[in-house]
């Protein structure tokens, strides 16, 4: 089987499996295109390709300080996303007889409408052109296809300060964007486009597209041995380690909820009619009536449901979850026994300031409902974990 590859800046190359034909080759050849037909002595070229770019510059301000940007770019072609084959058509108009409503043979009823959702097998793709056939397949039925691509773009700075003098120090920041056609996390197990006949609509912010990422750390130790007796005591043997981080919003998928398209797929995007009335701008403290409606409601007129048998002009990832702030800390102190022998009591506190933050993670799968026809729509629904304490002790020998 031959193999994709691609190393750094080098160009794609092939290398041929070892078998008659590929006697006498050299290992890497020229660039190859995608799809390849399988060559002549058997063998397929099948794979995914993945180019990456990377750049860094590096400098020492001396002291144990040191300072690096970094920019890493990639761009992967042939990612697995669900294509729905089968989907059902939309026919407008109301049934009068056969003939009526186009290819449609069976009746949804006279003077009923000639696409609704309870008629969704009737309306298929293969049971259109072929009525008997085509009901032997399902609507539902997905196919694993490798048309969908991503790109990313990032640049890192970073600052830090090694161990020394009692105390270390980093800070790092990000800024970065993904772009894809969808998002698959795991198994391919149903349509991953709102309109299968045009994929490109999906084309947006990737799923786990965080704008803006910022972190920084300290640890520092009290080792002062000018100071003797009760007061080296009191001061000495201390460590603490505070953990800043700040990152903007994860993106928001907003649905519409129902099957308006009347495709039989569900991805449904309503229409945006007003940019400015998007978010509530509340500021959400507390889950209590009223202070928990992160985008407007919908009598505030921000969205729309798209019309039946039309998509919204609403695209995928559109908005953003409120920004993540979380602050950690961590405080030691290191009792000596006798040589060796020192008892360590640690106390670590999360979320230092019980900051609700509503971005998905952990436990948190949606945070902010997205469907349009909720009647909970705008809502934050779920939070990370609120300010934790835990105390540890361990002797050490």
């Amino acid at each position: 089987m031959d193999i994709l590859c691609e190393i750094r800046a080098k160009p794609l190359c092939r290398r041929r499996s070892h078998n008659n034909s590929g006697r006498g080759r050299t290992p890497w050849e020229k660039p190859l295109t995608y799809p390849v037909a399988p060559l002549a002595d058997g063998a397929v070229q099948a794979g995914h390709l993945l180019g990456v770019d990377a750049l860094q510059v590096q400098q020492d301000l001396g002291r144990g300080w040191n300072f690096s940007i970094n920019y890493l770019g990639n761009k992967n072609s042939h990612l697995w996303l669900g294509q729905s084959p089968n989907p059902a058509v939309y026919i407008p108009g109301t049934w009068k007889g056969p003939g009526s409503c186009g290819a449609l043979t069976i009746s949804p009823g006279t003077g009923n409408a000639c696409s609704s959702t309870t008629n969704t097998a009737a309306r298929t793709r293969l049971v259109l052109a072929n009525p008997v056939q085509g009901s032997y397949y399902s609507q539902g039925m997905t196919i694993v296809d490798d048309g969908a691509n991503s790109s990313y773009n990032g640049l890192l700075a970073v600052i830090q300060h090694r161990m020394s003098n009692n105390f270390s120090f980093l800070a790092n920041y990000t800024w970065s964007h993904c772009i894809s056609n969808g998002d698959a996390n795991g198994d391919v197990t149903g349509p991953s486009y709102e309109n299968p006949s045009n994929p490109r609509m999906d084309r947006a912010n990737c799923g786990f597209d965080v704008r803006h990422i910022f972190n920084t750390t300290l640890i520092a130790s009290s080792h002062f041995n000018s100071l003797h007796g009760v007061t080296g005591a009191l001061v000495n043997n201390w460590q603490i380690a505070p953990l800043v981080r700040i990152l903007s919003g994860a993106v928001l998928n907003v649905t519409t909820g129902t099957d308006n398209s009347l495709t039989g797929i569900g991805l449904d995007r309503p229409n945006l009619v007003n940019p400015q009335a998007v978010y509530s701008n509340t500021k959400i403290t507390q889950a209590a009536t009223g202070n928990r409606q992160y985008l407007s409601a919908k009598s505030a007129g921000a969205f729309a449901a798209n019309a039946t048998g039309t998509f919204g002009n609403l695209g995928r990832n559109a908005f953003r979850h409120p920004a993540y702030y979380d602050v950690d800390a961590a405080i030691t102190r290191t009792f000596p026994i006798h040589e060796r022998l020192a008892l360590n009591i640690r106390l670590e506190a999360f979320n230092v300031f019980n900051h609700p933050n509503f971005t998905p993670g952990g436990t948190v799968s949606t945070a902010i409902t997205t469907a349009f026809n909720s009647s909970t729509f705008g809502y934050a629904t779920a939070a990370q974990p609120a300010r934790i304490f835990q105390l540890a002790g361990k002797f050490t020998f």
